[in-house]
């Protein structure tokens, strides 16, 4: 009963519109982020990956941030120019590298105001937390469709 109240109030249109909506906003504020502090929002994410788990593979990585692999060689390239990340072998494997953080990827991947992340938690602190758990369930079942 819960969803037909829902859809007499919001329609699949609207929900498509402001999907589309978020998209753009979230691009929009990735390039700024590029501009204020010289990585993008994706770029950011692998960041902060690293950081709150230690090195990792390409390969790992790419599925914990959810980015095609290609997608990812392209990230990690622009990182290691930046001396934002360092590759090193894998202790057992000489065919694979860990991906670690430099001092200076650290401290990128810390707080910083105005990335997309930083507004999603005051976004959420300011929502109930029955808010919060049904956008979080709504968009869960529209990644697993759309997937």
């Amino acid at each position: 009963m819960g969803s037909k109240q829902v859809w007499s109030v919001i329609t699949p249109k609207q929900m498509i519109e402001i999907m589309w909506q978020l998209d753009h906003v979230m691009q929009a504020r990735s390039k700024r982020m590029q501009k204020m502090i010289g990585i993008t929002s994706p770029q950011r994410a692998v960041l902060r990956h690293i950081d709150a788990r230690g090195p990792t593979s390409p390969k790992a990585l790419a599925q914990a941030v959810h980015l095609h692999p290609s997608t990812l060689t392209g990230i990690l390239q622009r990182l290691e120019a930046g001396r934002l990340i360092t590759r090193k072998p894998h202790a057992t494997d000489s065919r694979q590298a860990l991906i670690g953080l430099t001092a200076a990827g650290k401290k990128l991947a810390r707080r910083v105001p105005g990335s997309i992340e930083t507004i999603i938690e005051k976004v959420f602190a300011q929502s109930t937390d029955e808010e919060a758990q049904c956008a979080y369930r709504v968009l869960g079942r529209l990644v697993v469709a759309l997937e």
